[in-house]
C-alpha cells in the first residue's frame, strides 16, 4: 500500500498515518547505525523522503538526494553518457 505524502508525518522515530479525520495509526521504528545515516541525514535536510510504501512485513522508506551531473565527484564515479542507443562512449 502506498501512502499518499498528505496522510503521513514522519519525525525520524515514528510514522504517524491519518486513517479518518482525527484518527491515525502510530508505527515506531527500530533501525541500526546504517539506517540511522539516513535518517540522521534526512534531519539535518540533505535527503527527501519519497513515496513510503507499506506491506504485510515491512516500512519502506525511501530518502532520496539531488543529484548535479553537470558537476561529477570523481573521474571514476560517473562514466560517459550518449544519447545514442547504438553508440557506447
Amino acid at each position: 500500500m502506498k501512502v499518499s505524502p498528505l496522510a503521513y508525518k514522519f519525525d525520524g522515530e515514528t510514522l504517524r498515518i491519518s486513517v479518518k479525520p482525527r484518527k491515525f495509526v502510530h508505527l515506531r521504528f527500530i533501525y541500526g547505525s546504517y539506517q540511522r545515516k539516513f535518517v540522521d541525514s534526512w534531519k539535518r535536510g540533505e535527503l527527501k523522503i519519497g513515496e513510503i510504501i507499506i506491506n504485510e512485513q515491512n516500512v519502506l522508506i525511501p530518502f532520496k538526494r539531488v543529484v548535479n551531473l553537470l558537476e561529477p565527484l570523481g573521474s571514476n564515479r560517473l562514466g560517459t553518457l550518449s544519447a545514442s542507443p547504438r553508440q557506447f562512449i
